[in-house]
């Protein structure tokens, strides 16, 4: 995989002599949109070359966390990713952790927000799906959940100067080994039902 050199989230990525059609060449801009709520989308625009206007842009689907940056050939590359498990989580975190500063405070707030909502999720999936003891991943998320408030409080001017980066730390609280020994392998929640001809 290339070595991506990331962007700040509000950052405007030009390339000059971007190939259009065949032939021609113009000029592409890429960036991310952000909505609170559905996360961040990569959009980009480039001008006709034949007229000198701005052709319609084109819009990515939404997901929860995504950075912009340039590969060692100038290229715009994307970083993109869900917090949906442990998995994910095992990639995520340690990104953020890295690139905290290409984020805004308010961005900030709500991953750690999506973070917390996507913990509760994981919990109630690993009970519903794996026959997890809640009370014993409650135990084992409640470090991680706490610092992932802390985070989101950090956030806000009224009760810190700056946002805390707490996500490595939030991904050393978690213990990944004693979360998966609480599942049950043999656990079958869906019944297989053969009808007879």
């Amino acid at each position: 995989m290339s070595q991506i050199k990331f962007e700040s989230t509000v950052s405007e990525l030009v390339s000059e002599n971007y190939p259009y059609g065949y032939t021609l060449r113009t000029t592409k801009t890429d960036w991310l949109e952000w909505h609170p709520k559905k996360g961040y989308r990569h959009v980009s625009q480039t001008v006709n070359p034949k007229n000198g206007r701005l052709n319609a842009e084109k819009k990515d689907r939404y997901l929860p966390i995504q950075l912009l940056g340039r590969d060692e050939n100038g290229h715009v590359k994307g970083w993109a990713t869900r917090l949906n498990g442990t998995d994910e989580w095992q990639k995520a975190l340690p990104f953020l952790e890295q690139n905290f500063s290409l984020f805004t405070t308010e961005q900030l707030r709500g991953i750690y927000v999506h973070w917390l909502a996507m913990s509760k999720v994981t919990m109630y999936s690993l009970v519903t799906y794996r026959n997890s003891d809640l009370d014993k991943l409650k135990i084992l998320f409640e470090p991680a959940v706490k610092l992932a408030a802390r985070g989101a409080n950090s956030c806000d001017p009224k009760n810190s100067p700056m946002p805390e980066n707490l996500f490595g730390e939030i991904n050393r609280a978690l213990d990944y080994a004693a979360i998966e020994a609480t599942e049950d392998k043999d656990f079958k929640p869906f019944k297989t039902v053969s009808y007879g001809m």
